[in-house]
């Protein structure tokens, strides 16, 4: 299994973390180990938190998936809080200032104190910096020579982990950093951090590919109709990080530069000049989409997915699997139009398999949401729906009927229930996400929507609690789930998959067996996506 470094800076990228973890629980990325290392000042942040739920109830999915052709991929969450980092380097939270970071007793001297004028405003040098840098890269990029500076880098568990993964041997070492042009954290961390592993493995990057994925703006706000420097003007901002990364890309030592050579001969390489990047990728909207009617690019923000944030997952897998054409290995993901094109499967790498996973996944995510869930509200059902679930490892088979309440109860299947209860968590926010993307993202000032995925109808109803068992099965038809042209459903509906599910040969087995637990929960969950999976043809 092919193991992908992942290191997140900032906000924005916890947000491609999330559709990293949509398309993983897919199937997209079979054979793949993703071990993430976010780093953000603001780990209160919806970002933040909401990536961390996912991925956990993620974990639990994976590990119930059992050789399923869904959630394929492991997943490994490495959080190092990046206060530890100003902590360990003698710059405690309180006293993180551009003054304490240059200085030692926060004195300068005439000529220091001279320069440092030139670069920041007094009352910049003196602000401290509690929960992110609110848009001002320049202030962070202080923080980041600091740390690299005093070496606080090498402490880090990706560090480690790289050279672990080093002295193994195998097919190499893939790190990936995810970072924005348009925030604090990522914008001034990112690249820099690039540098300070490229710089540090320089004698081992035959072994070691080091990739970035730089997130330009996709959303604006209005123009500020003052000089505060702390708000942004995002068209203007947007051209001047993309002329950035332009002149940065045409540095052959910024962005590695492959020769016909070596692609003909990979066996025969040799380096020849030292780089940062083995691939850079630049990703964003020219079209910005408007988020906000108020000039404050952080406290206003909403949080919520947009396709780019979809591009961006996908393009972590890319990068691993790209086949290289010679020049600089510099690429685009851009979105752009009139505010009148939509966006549909065929828009995404490998289309076909792109839509047959993710339907095929949104009808399990409906299915367990209308109709296992239900099973397991005992507020709201009879106790003959507890023991349609947890019978399955009792001597009446998967649908024990003449199972008495206090039996039911007594022989209730705690670690059962609670792994299907984290499934049931992570499907929910699967269908929540695409549809935060589908109506997030939109064409400028004309707010026209432009993503034709699911039926946003349907998704919304199957969203909604279900008030029993019965209305589960009866309302679920997964074919309403997508209208995307040349899909043709095989007029799956819950009681369908209900009754399929009640004759099965596997679970009457696994009931007979005695499965209990974890086992049996994945057993249910492998037949349910046996039964909702939907082959596509070319």
């Amino acid at each position: 299994m092919k193991k992908i470094f992942v290191v997140e800076f900032g906000g924005t990228p916890s947000r491609a973390e999330l559709c990293l973890l949509m398309n993983c629980a897919a199937g997209l990325y079979p054979d793949m180990e993703f071990i993430i290392y976010p780093l953000d000042k603001d780990i209160n942040s919806p970002n933040y938190i909401n990536s961390r739920d996912l991925c956990s109830n993620y974990r639990v999915l994976n590990h119930l998936s059992s050789n399923s052709e869904f959630a394929s991929s492991a997943v490994t969450r490495k959080e190092f809080l990046f206060d530890e980092f100003l902590d360990s380097a003698g710059i405690g939270k309180k006293e993180e200032t551009i003054l304490n970071l240059v200085s030692d007793n926060g004195s300068l001297g005439r000529k220091g104190q001279m320069l440092l004028d030139i670069c920041f405003e007094r009352d910049e040098q003196s602000q401290v910096v509690q929960n992110g840098y609110y848009g001002r890269a320049d202030i962070g990029a202080v923080t980041s020579r600091f740390l690299i500076h005093k070496q606080v880098y090498n402490t880090m568990g990706l560090v480690s982990d790289i050279n672990k993964a080093l002295s193994e041997g195998g097919d190499g070492v893939a790190v990936i950093i995810l970072c924005s042009s348009f925030g604090g954290t990522g914008a001034s961390l990112g690249v820099n951090f690039g540098e300070y592993l490229a710089k540090k493995y320089q004698g081992q990057r035959q072994k070691l590919k080091l990739h970035c994925i730089h997130i330009q703006p996709y959303f604006s706000f209005p123009d500020p109709t003052d000089t505060d420097p702390w708000k942004i003007n995002s068209r203007v901002f947007y051209a001047k990080s993309a002329s950035v990364i332009t002149a940065y890309g045409n540095k052959k030592n910024f962005i590695r530069n492959i020769t016909q050579d070596e692609i003909d001969n990979p066996m025969n390489q040799t380096m020849t000049e030292s780089y940062i990047f083995d691939s850079f990728y630049y990703i964003g909207q020219e079209v910005l989409d408007p988020v906000s009617d108020t000039n404050a690019a952080k406290d206003k923000q909403e949080n919520r997915l947009h396709m780019i944030d979809m591009l961006v997952g996908m393009a972590i897998e890319d990068a691993v699997n790209k086949d290289l054409e010679a020049g600089p290995q510099i690429f685009s993901y851009l979105y752009s139009g009139t505010g009148t094109e939509t966006l549909t499967w065929s828009h995404m790498k490998n289309p076909i398999q792109f839509m047959q996973k993710h339907i095929s996944f949104a009808r399990f995510s409906a299915f367990i949401l209308q109709v296992l869930k239900p099973m397991l509200d005992l507020e709201n059902e009879s106790y003959v729906s507890e023991a349609l679930i947890f019978h399955i490892y009792g001597p009446e088979g998967w649908f024990g009927k003449k199972a008495n309440r206090a039996r039911v109860i007594q022989e209730t299947d705690t670690e059962f229930r609670e792994c299907l209860i984290k499934v049931i968590d992570f499907c929910r926010n699967y269908l929540t996400y695409w549809r935060q993307i589908e109506l997030t993202t939109t064409y400028g000032q004309q707010n026209a929507k432009i993503t034709c995925f699911f039926n946003q109808k349907e998704i919304s109803r199957v969203l909604e609690p279900v008030s029993c068992l019965k209305t589960g099965k009866k309302h679920l038809v997964l074919d309403n789930l997508t209208k995307a042209e040349g899909i043709h459903g095989n007029g799956l509906t819950g009681s369908v998959i209900y009754n399929k599910l009640n004759s099965s040969p596997s679970l009457k087995m696994a009931a007979g067996g005695g499965k209990r637990g974890a086992d049996a929960a994945s057993m249910l969950l492998a037949e349910i996506y046996k039964q909702c999976e939907l082959s596509i043809n070319e």
